[in-house]
């Protein structure tokens, strides 16, 4: 049998897209604020954006007087707060004296089936260590599900980042949870403990996590791209930069069975922190890869976990004999029941649009580069029930170590139906959402092929653009 040995995530290299020709794209607005109004009117904008509407920040420094708040059941949809995604800093939103929170998303009661709610481009602050930046409360079934994205923000100088949990327990009977949200690209740094409320620094704070069942197969968290760095402690209570189920981490919650650590956590830079990943409850759909740790006490922790042990395999330790446990003392620290081997010899540096790939496994001295001619394939305008062509995707694989393996790759993401190429023996041939081994790639250096993606999007699928991402890995030959 193959022996999976290593494995590539392309989310930045590779991005399909397509949209309906059935879709009949509605114009969305711009609505403008300015650290001029009161945040009271700022909220009144908000709650009056249609679907799709953008508000849009001006720069400057808005000094709350209350939270800016985004309730799905008052939105006619999805809704974007945008400020300045490629420089946050020139966008603060500060808690001041009067709002312990920024931000607060609540998904209760959506307008419609999923709905959007997006976060971006704002430095978040505030004045007091027990200020919050985004709060998001979440109420989520497995047939109501509000997507809430935040991306490309600062936050820093309050207690926590993000703090998502779910309604569990209401008197009639709902078992709400937190099936969608993603966190990526941000920066949190300089994060205080609360003494007043007993609460260390954190970056990131997910509870009540809907598990596959509710999620469709999907993670119900993702949290990715992110740097931490700077996280305080309180007392002997450490710091982190991600909780997964915070509760059941500290031994408050007891229900395992309730507490799914269905979170995705990659390609994020954790230094300056005394734990990078702390993680309770059940870790069967917990992911914890392609990391960088520098941190003082754990790297990763897990505690009060069940269906382990907690998978952290694939992740840079600060040191190429891979993490300290037990007698071995190396990179950082991992706690009892996690898996760490095998692990990064190097440092995961960021994966740039159209930029080489190469990953090194040690131990078996593999070598494999992976090098794609273009960022993206966009299908255009797809008509529904006929197939369609996109420009093939020239592919080239290198294999300059001492191992012969093949490669594989997966589909992953929103494509609702077949993506699949013409037989082509040096190629990939795509079936439903697997791809075949790569023809040739065993021991040969720089082997290439084409990569020729036909779609078919079945009758009746709901017009829109969709995405997806081709996933790279591969493993021994037999």
């Amino acid at each position: 049998m193959k022996r999976r040995i290593l494995s590539f995530i392309f989310a930045l290299l590779l991005v399909l897209s397509f949209s309906l020709v059935t879709a009949v794209p509605v114009a969305a607005a711009e609505i403008p604020v300015s650290s001029e109004m009161t945040t009271g009117e700022i909220n009144a904008a908000i709650a009056a954006a249609e679907d799709g509407d953008v508000v849009q920040f001006a720069a400057g420094t808005y000094i709350l007087t209350e939270r800016l708040e985004v309730y799905a059941e008052r939105q006619a949809g999805s809704v974007t707060l945008r400020g300045d995604p490629a420089t946050p800093g020139d966008v603060v939103l500060n808690a001041g004296a009067d709002a312990t929170r920024v931000i607060h998303i609540d998904t209760e009661f959506a307008a419609r089936e999923g709905t959007t709610i997006t976060i971006e481009g704002f430095d978040i602050t505030g004045d007091s260590a027990e200020d919050t930046g985004i709060t998001v409360a979440a109420f989520d079934t497995s047939t109501s599900v509000t997507n809430v994205v935040i991306k490309n923000n600062h936050f820093h100088d309050i207690n926590w980042g993000i703090n998502a949990w779910g309604y569990l327990a209401y008197s009639d009977g709902r078992d709400n949870r937190v099936n969608s949200i993603e966190i990526v690209n941000n920066k949190f740094y300089d994060l205080k403990a609360a003494p007043g409320e007993g609460q260390v620094g954190a970056g990131v704070v997910l509870e009540t996590l809907g598990d596959r069942t509710l999620t469709g197969g999907a993670f119900a968290a993702t949290v990715k791209n992110n740097t931490f760095e700077n996280i305080a402690d309180l007392g002997e209570l450490h710091g982190a930069g991600v909780f997964i189920q915070w509760k059941v981490f500290l031994g408050a919650e007891t229900e395992l069975g309730d507490s799914a650590a269905n979170a995705q956590v990659v390609n994020n830079e954790f230094s300056g922190v005394s734990i990078g990943v702390a993680v309770g409850g059940t870790v069967t759909n917990t992911q914890l890869s392609y990391n960088n740790f520098n941190c003082s006490v754990y790297g990763v922790m897990a505690n009060n976990i069940s269906e382990g042990p907690l998978d952290a395999t694939n992740n840079w330790w600060g040191h190429v004999d891979g993490p300290s446990h037990g007698s071995v003392v190396a990179g950082d620290n991992v706690s009892e029941n996690v898996v760490y081997w095998p692990w990064l010899p190097a440092e995961q540096g960021t994966i740039s649009s159209g930029a080489d790939l190469t990953a090194i496994y040690s131990v078996s001295a593999v070598v494999i580069g992976i090098v794609l001619d273009t960022a993206s394939v966009d299908f255009g305008a797809v008509e529904p029930g006929v197939a369609k062509a996109s420009t093939p995707l020239a592919v080239t694989v290198s294999n300059i170590g001492d191992v012969a393996v093949n490669l594989d790759a997966t589909i992953e993401g929103e494509l609702p139906s077949l993506i699949y190429s013409a037989p082509d023996p040096n190629g990939l041939t795509i079936a439903g959402t697997h791809v075949s081994t790569w023809t040739g790639s065993a021991a040969v250096n720089d082997d290439s092929g084409t990569l020729p993606l036909i779609l078919t999007v079945p009758a009746g699928t709901a017009p829109g653009t969709y995405t997806a991402t081709l996933v790279f890995w591969a493993e021994a030959s037999p």
